[in-house]
């Protein structure tokens, strides 16, 4: 017959378990609730984001020179002449009207001096036939009555029947003439017109050979010389900016040329460092005055070969500037409505994005797909949906799985 006997504890696991027991009793804690805290005590703490559904503003930055809303060329109307005098110099401001160089008219003051004495003989002409006119219409009424009365007397036998018909034969040549007069007349005053019409011509090209601007504005660039032959020149002699009104002209990409509407507000700060601004290198670039503006001309056509489309940009209130001075602008865009997340939230590998969630305190790897990302904020396609909490801070080096301890804010 065996014997069992019952080990005795050792006196140095009694003193353990009797600590433990004494350490449970203190801070009343179970060993289940011990083994809980010595979890709690091992995770990371991290911060949470709560998803909900909104739109954020995206800060869309364009840079491109200052240029002319309305650049008008200006020519000589004449086709020949030399320029012999310049009154006018690039810079100045002009107005509507104002005398901007003139041209050699010599020629045409004594044009002018001929067509005004053949004028002038037409006119003696038209007074000469008048006159003619005149006179023959006071004989072809003598003749008109001489014949009625030599018909009367004709029929007494007073007079030869001769008689009368020399009678009717006068009125008929009074006629004629009367008529011949009012064709002549008719001739002296065709003459005339047409000495006035020459006239109206020369007068014409001899304000012509003022070369005035058909707008107000400032000169911005003068191509004209003195001596200048007109015949032998075709570009234009000047170019005045209309009104001063200038814009800032942009080159844009065919995806955010989409986006930039027409009225769309802007803000334009111009770049005193044109070779910074080049680079949009903000660090070296001294601004200038912010403008406020809005896109005053959208995209019409993208480039086929580079897909780049100009818009224009115009200011609010025409500031005095430079043309060529370049400009950085800045247009505020609102996204489509979705979930954003901090793009720190989101990892990626290879191409597939994830973000961690938490559950039962445990970090869980969740996978997303992502669209736009607009600033530091990337749009969630699909795979966390709204008032689910996402970790932001310490998810770049979580695993699935590890205990976590989330403080949450809201995902502005």
């Amino acid at each position: 017959m065996k014997r069992y006997t019952t080990q005795k504890p050792s006196y140095g696991m009694m003193i353990a378990i009797s600590a433990f027991i004494l350490f449970a009793l203190i801070n009343g804690m179970t060993p289940q609730a011990y083994a809980e805290d010595k979890k709690n005590t091992q995770a990371i703490t991290v911060t949470g984001v709560t998803a909900h559904t909104g739109t954020v503003q995206r800060r869309m930055t364009f840079s491109g020179p200052v240029v002319g809303r309305d650049e008008v060329p200006i020519y000589s109307e004449l086709a020949q002449g030399r320029i012999d005098k310049i009154l006018v110099e690039a810079g100045q401001h002009i107005k509507t009207g104002t005398i901007l160089a003139t041209v050699d008219a010599s020629a045409l003051r004594i044009q002018k001096a001929q067509q005004q004495a053949t004028q002038q003989k037409a006119n003696l002409a038209i007074k000469q036939q008048e006159n003619s006119l005149e006179e023959a219409q006071l004989q072809y009424t003598q003749a008109q009555a001489e014949r009625q009365r030599a018909e009367v007397v004709a029929e007494t036998g007073l007079i030869s029947r001769e008689v009368r018909d020399q009678r009717i034969t006068a009125e008929q040549l009074a006629k004629a003439r009367v008529q011949a007069m009012k064709n002549s007349l008719s001739m002296a005053q065709a003459d005339f017109d047409l000495a006035s019409a020459q006239l109206a011509e020369s007068n014409l090209r001899l304000s012509q050979a003022e070369i005035r601007s058909p707008v107000s504005g400032t000169v911005i660039e003068r191509k004209a010389r003195t001596g200048m032959s007109l015949a032998q020149n075709a570009e234009p002699l000047f170019n005045v900016l209309r009104d001063d009104d200038i814009e800032v002209e942009l080159e844009v990409s065919a995806d955010d040329a989409s986006r930039l509407k027409l009225g769309m507000p802007v803000s334009i700060q111009l770049l005193s460092n044109t070779s910074a601004a080049k680079a949009l290198n903000a660090d070296t670039v001294q601004s200038a005055t912010i403008y406020n503006g809005k896109v005053s001309r959208a995209a019409t056509q993208i480039n086929r070969q580079n897909q780049i489309a100009k818009v224009r940009v115009r200011f609010d209130q025409t500031p005095h500037l430079i043309l060529g001075q370049f400009a950085r602008v800045a247009v505020n865009v609102t996204s489509r409505n979705g979930i954003y997340l901090p793009d720190t939230a989101v990892r990626f590998e290879g191409s597939s994005a994830y973000v961690f969630t938490t559950k039962d305190g445990l970090a869980k790897r969740q996978p997303v797909k992502v669209g736009q990302h607009i600033g530091n904020k990337l749009e969630i396609l699909d795979g966390v949906s709204a008032g689910m909490v996402v970790i932001d801070t310490a998810a770049s080096f979580l695993r699935d799985g590890e205990p976590v301890k989330v403080t949450t804010r809201p995902a502005n």
